[in-house]
């Protein structure tokens, strides 16, 4: 029985078997050995530059010779303004010192005025204080500031024959309906005299940025369509929104008052002080008055 058993290990050890693994009466044992599939190499990231900030510095630009005007004058000696009309406006008289200025001059020496020598057109803001009496009693009196300027050589055109419409060029003008235009120097053409063009004018109407338009009183064009007036017509912009008023209750009344405007000045154009009675033709006289302008480049 030992022999038998014996004989029967023999037989099936491995070596006689040609197996890997026993079987001893069951299905082989399979020998199972996984595939590690490998890791994909890890990319190399590519860094993130930091950031260069840089700030760059916007100059602040010095003011040039055409940046800011400034300028002040005052009364050194004073007259009464003479009243032919009432309610016509008429300039301040009186002498008048410039006493500072940049880009500005009195315009050889001419009193009650502040023109603009830059290149550059600028805004203005103005203002005037005045001391003030009539030579009546019970007096409303109007002041406001004024734009003067000098129009080019026949620089008014008839608009139509028959007609009492100007055309006035002005380029640039920066007129409104509102306000006065007063022409003086310009001489007679097409039918309209210089009588009723030299005086006051309320704007007919704004054609367009450089014309403005006016009527006359009663003259009417010959022939129409026709541009004259000369070399020498001056013009005077009364500006409504600076006008204010006072009131004179006795000649020995002295009124104070102050006014302020803006308006765009081109090259050679000038701020001035006007005055009107609105209530009779007695004179005017300014004792006091300070006029300063400060002017940025538009």
């Amino acid at each position: 029985m030992k022999t038998r058993l014996l004989l029967l290990m023999l037989l099936c050890a491995p070596s006689f078997c040609g197996a890997s693994s026993y079987t001893l009466g069951r299905a082989p044992v399979a020998t199972l050995v996984a595939t590690a599939t490998p890791i994909p190499a890890v990319a190399t990231a590519t860094p993130i530059p930091a950031p260069t900030l840089v700030a760059t510095a916007t100059a602040i630009p010095t003011p040039t010779s055409q940046s800011i005007q400034m300028a002040e004058l005052f009364i050194t000696s004073s007259v009464e303004t003479t009243i032919a009309t009432q309610s016509v406006w008429v300039k301040v008289a009186g002498t008048t010192v410039l006493r500072m200025s940049q880009l500005s001059d009195d315009d050889g020496g001419t009193s009650n005025r502040l023109r603009y020598t830059g290149t550059d057109r600028i805004m203005t803001h103005s203002g005037a204080t005045l001391s003030f009496l009539s030579a009546s009693n019970n007096q409303v009196i109007k002041i406001t500031m004024s734009k003067h300027f000098d129009l080019t050589t026949d620089a008014l055109t008839t608009v139509g024959i028959g007609l009492s419409t100007i055309d006035i060029t002005w380029a640039g003008h920066d007129v409104d309906t509102q306000d006065t235009i007063v022409l003086s120097g310009a001489a007679t053409f097409d039918g309209i005299t210089d009588a009723e063009l030299n005086v006051n004018h309320a704007v007919t109407s704004i054609p367009d940025a450089n014309t403005i338009r006016i009527t006359v009183a009663s003259d009417t064009a010959t022939a129409g369509s026709v541009s004259g007036g000369g070399a020498s017509i001056v013009g005077n912009i009364i500006l409504a929104s600076a006008e204010t008023e006072g009131f004179v209750g006795t000649g020995a009344d002295m009124e104070t008052t102050a006014v302020h405007g803006m308006a765009h000045l081109n090259q050679n154009e000038a701020l001035e002080i006007w005055i009107c009675n609105d209530t009779s033709t007695g004179n005017i006289t300014v004792s006091r008055m300070n006029l300063f302008s400060l002017g940025l480049r538009n």
